[in-house]
């Protein structure tokens, strides 16, 4: 349990509602690190989403960067005039409060990417569990 929790805690309190969840009851963070994360890594220039895909999870960058083309469907040729998610940002982050579509595609670019995911589901599953956060 506390390996799961020194692994993805540093990561998703970059996020700021979270860091507040962390701070109100560390040992709600504790119980949604054990069930709700998962590590996933993206090789080179590989999408992580589409537009129009139901999005099921909060990504935070942990290693590399990403391409974030909104409205966009398919890849470019180039995608440098694009923005980047870099290490230590997150997306999708209202998939935690509302059932979310996905509005365009993100991508690694040249290198692999490490990314942590917080499984939407399972958080709600979590905060159903815990009466003081749900009130937060």
């Amino acid at each position: 349990e506390e390996l799961a929790y020194e692994v993805f805690r540093p990561v998703i309190c970059v996020y700021p509602f979270i860091q507040s969840l962390h701070d109100t009851e560390k040992n709600f963070i504790l119980s949604m690190c054990n069930s709700a994360m998962s590590p996933e890594s993206v090789m080179p220039m590989h999408d992580v989403f589409r537009i129009g895909i139901e999005c099921k999870a909060m990504y935070f960058v942990v290693a590399g960067e990403m391409a974030y083309l909104r409205g966009v469907s398919s890849r470019p040729w180039s995608v440098s005039n694009y923005p980047t998610v870099e290490a230590g940002n997150w997306a999708c982050e209202c998939v935690l409060l509302m059932p979310w579509e996905h509005r365009g595609l993100m991508g690694t670019m040249r290198n692999p990417c490490e990314l942590t995911l917080l499984n939407a589901d399972a958080f709600l599953n979590v905060v159903r569990s815990w009466p003081r956060v749900r009130s937060f």
